[in-house]
């Protein structure tokens, strides 16, 4: 809960960045050993995929923040201010010319690294955590948690005369951790389901549908601090969080009949044969 989490060389190393840098140093380390070790993928080749899916997530995700907020956007630096769903789309767009200019299996590429992009996830969503920021909503329950003076959460309560400024924010939900646990669901289920998948692609589409339908479930429990976007009475980043939704369950059909097909029809060579 802590914006800066020290000082070195007369310059404030702020938690949200750090980890933010955190968690693309974990895909940079860890991705490539996941990836060889699941799918056979060398390392040197992952590493490379990483680098750029990561560079175009930070891109995807930045264009988001602007565009909801740019009075913020302006003052802070790229990694500063970013968006998950826009990074997610960022790496979607990215992902189809990245795998074919390095000659992969878009399918079997997209599995390898969806274990390490929800550990990447949970890390910047702890960035989020220690910073205050995307604090949910008051709550009474035994997990909701208060924010110290001065956080977010704290400042945003003051202004509205909840609790004093010197005083700690009343307990809201902790939704970073939330986010957090969505991250670590993904590699839970990436994981699992790699050996067992029925097509290339499945566990990525599988990681996509949790990412997106967490954050569409989750975003009704962020606090509007103000400047919150919305498309009519909905916040836009549930609109592109169900967008995101809509796009893996899709996936999900197009590639599920495609695979029954050429099942049946290698079933049937089999039997012609």
């Amino acid at each position: 809960m802590h914006a800066i989490l020290f000082h070195a060389f007369g310059y404030a190393v702020r938690s949200d960045s750090s980890m933010i840098f955190l968690a693309a140093l974990f895909g940079l380390v860890v991705g490539p050993w996941w990836a060889r070790a699941l799918e056979g993928i060398p390392p040197r080749v992952t590493f490379k995929v990483h680098l750029l899916l990561g560079l175009a997530a930070l891109a995807g995700g930045r264009l988001h923040y602007a565009i909801n907020y740019p009075f913020l956007a302006a003052g802070r630096l790229p990694w500063q201010g970013i968006h998950a769903g826009g990074a997610i789309i960022g790496m979607i767009v990215a992902a189809p010319a990245i795998f074919a200019y390095y000659r992969l299996h878009p399918g079997r590429m997209a599995d390898a690294i969806m274990p390490a992009t929800g550990i990447g996830i949970a890390i910047a969503r702890m960035g989020c955590f220690l910073n205050g920021c995307c604090f949910g909503v008051q709550c009474a329950y035994p997990w909701c948690l208060s924010f110290p003076p001065g956080s977010p959460a704290g400042v945003f309560e003051a202004e509205h005369k909840l609790v004093d400024y010197t005083a700690w924010s009343l307990p809201v939900h902790p939704l970073q951790l939330y986010f957090v646990a969505t991250g670590l669901a993904i590699t839970a289920v990436a994981l699992w389901l790699i050996p067992r998948k029925r097509y290339h692609g499945q566990v990525a589409l599988v990681g996509l549908l949790l990412f997106a339908s967490g954050a569409y479930l989750l975003e009704p429990f962020r606090q509007d601090a103000g400047f919150r976007l919305y498309v009519g009475d909905v916040p836009q980043l549930q609109i592109v969080a169900w967008w995101l939704v809509e796009t893996a369950v899709g996936g999900l059909v197009v590639c599920e009949m495609g695979h029954r097909l050429l099942a049946r029809r290698a079933q049937a060579r089999a039997l012609a044969s």
